[in-house]
């Protein structure tokens, strides 16, 4: 009897072998073992580091001073670099550089460039407070906002300085600011606004300026006149301003009188204008809380009176053959230039 006995492959083969001795057997007979399972582990894959970059935002001014601490901005290289800028009072950006959208390298920098803001401008007229014209060109005052700023008046050869309409020294503001220095005729003693009436008894010159230059024609004599200055000069002489550039001196040819229904001039001066079309507003400029005459023409019938201060539209400028200026007022009346106020435009 034969001895049957099986001869088996290690574990680790997939397929086992038997032979078997028998008489019966004629041929080899394969078994097949199921493979064994593979077991694959599941890997989890950690991303980089959550911030692998980092920005720095700089806020310098002119100067290359901080305005801001530093702004820090971490991310990863490769991805979008969300930026919002602080805003500084005061100041314009005024230029950028290192600018990019996405994080690059591992560390980057932007710097910021800031200008302080300029303020608005200060403008210094210097005025003749008794003609009203400006004594030279403005000056202009420019500085940053909030800056303190100066000014010491000038000395102008043949006026004295009176005062100014508001101090000297302030800051730039976001508004504009103006400056006015009046100044007064070195050799006018005193100047006073009046409402008076002359009359003259002889023929007699007109000046253009007190102490000035006489013009050819002469005022004829009874002629009842109304003035509106009364200058005393430092030697002592008296002038009545008739308006304009019209100037007589006290002598005795002239004569104070009461107001007569209107003012008498001969119908030459009155009809010799030239007029020119000008439709701008003005101010009456008379004594605070009094009004002023309005005339039905020039050097003719009292109108009306009018408050200092109140505007008014001015339609024409009349000009006379000795420089004498009135203005027609928009819905009638005329008058004389010396109350007038024109709103200095840079235009």
């Amino acid at each position: 009897m034969l001895s049957v006995f099986t001869k088996t492959e290690q574990p680790d083969s997939t397929t086992d072998i038997q032979f078997t001795f028998n008489p019966k057997m004629t041929h080899k007979q394969e078994t097949t073992k199921p493979k064994r399972q593979e077991v694959v582990e599941e890997q989890t894959f950690l991303p980089a580091s959550v911030s692998d970059a980092t920005m720095i935002i700089y806020y310098k001014d002119q100067n290359n001073d901080d305005l801001l601490r530093p702004q820090i901005i971490s991310g990863t290289k490769g991805s979008d670099l969300r930026i919002q800028f602080e805003p500084i009072n005061d100041y314009n950006l005024v230029g950028i550089s290192g600018f990019t959208s996405t994080f690059v390298e591992s560390y980057g920098a932007i710097i910021l460039s800031y200008e302080k803001k300029h303020g608005a401008a200060v403008w210094i007229y210097n005025q003749d407070i008794d003609g009203g014209y400006l004594i030279g060109s403005p000056t202009l005052l420019r500085g940053h906002l909030h800056e303190p700023f100066t000014y010491d008046p000038v000395n102008i050869p043949g006026f004295n300085l009176l005062r100014a309409s508001k101090t000297s020294y302030g800051t730039f503001t976001e508004e504009q600011q103006t400056i006015y220095y009046y100044y007064r005729n070195l050799n006018w003693r005193t100047v006073d606004k009046i409402d008076a009436f002359i009359q003259i008894t002889e023929r007699t010159r007109c000046y253009d300026l007190p102490d000035g230059n006489f013009y050819a024609s002469f005022l004829p004599a009874g002629g009842i006149l109304q003035v509106f200055e009364k200058i005393e000069t430092n030697s002592g002489t008296i002038w009545y301003g008739m308006g304009g550039n019209q100037w007589l001196e006290n002598t005795s040819n002239v004569h104070l009188v009461d107001q007569p229904e209107y003012a008498v001039l001969p119908e030459k001066e009155s009809d010799n204008f030239i007029t020119k079309k000008i439709n701008r507003p003005a101010f009456i400029d008379y004594i605070p809380g009094k009004s002023v005459s309005i005339f039905a023409e020039p050097y003719g019938k009292k109108l009306q009176n009018v408050m200092d201060n109140t505007q008014v539209i001015l339609v024409n400028e009349l000009q006379s053959s000795t420089s004498n200026v009135w203005f027609e007022l928009e819905g009638g009346g005329f008058i004389d230039e010396a109350y007038i106020k024109i709103p200095y435009s840079l235009n």
